[in-house]
């Protein structure tokens, strides 16, 4: 039971660990994408609007308008064309503040939802140490009420860590008597154990 505690508190801390992340990718991908679509709109205009005045002065009397269409309107022409792209690019950089400022708040939220999950992650710990810490209170005492050579006994047969916690709850004659009925090597680790964790 204690197995399968850890292993449902594992995978839910990794499931945290991914739903996070892949949301706050989901909008790095989006800001992306409209910051390339601007990159491309600026990159197609015809020049900076600030030299399309000098531009269309050096470049007038090097163009051979069609005999059909005066020279007036074909910069005419030319102009709406810019005010066309600038239009264009302003809505483009309108369009990239609004997606800035809803990643903003996405950000906010997940924040917000990260710090919930941590919260509640750790209650769920908490939870479950407490839980932990209470079974091994209640093998303390039935280990205790029994013959220290049966206990020994049964006491080779658990995982390791759990007769380690066991024995540090037991006063130190108790489990004594039991690790001296056991087999040497294991007692021998056991003692090693309480020893580093200050038992």
């Amino acid at each position: 039971m204690r197995r399968g505690a850890r292993r449902g508190f594992s995978s839910r801390t990794r499931l945290a660990g991914i739903i996070v992340p892949a949301l706050l990718l989901c909008l790095v991908i989006k800001i992306i994408h409209v910051g390339l679509s601007l990159y491309q709109t600026v990159e197609t205009s015809p020049w900076p609007r600030s030299a399309q005045a000098a531009s269309a002065t050096k470049t007038a009397p090097e163009t051979q308008p069609p005999q059909n269409e005066p020279l007036a309107e074909l910069l005419q022409k030319k102009d709406r064309q810019l005010q066309e792209k600038d239009e264009e690019l302003r809505k483009k950089e309108q369009e990239l503040l609004l997606l800035k400022q809803e990643v903003s708040t996405r950000l906010a939220e997940l924040t917000a939802l990260q710090q919930k999950v941590a919260k509640d992650l750790a209650a769920i710990e908490q939870r479950e140490k407490a839980s932990r810490d209470a079974n091994v209170k209640q093998l303390v005492e039935v280990y205790k009420g029994m013959e220290p050579a049966k206990a020994a006994k049964l006491m080779e047969k658990l995982d390791e860590p759990v007769a380690v916690q066991i024995i540090a709850g037991m006063r130190g004659r108790s489990a004594g008597q039991i690790l001296s009925r056991m087999e040497p090597e294991r007692a021998a680790r056991i003692t090693k154990q309480l020893s580093l964790s200050g038992h």
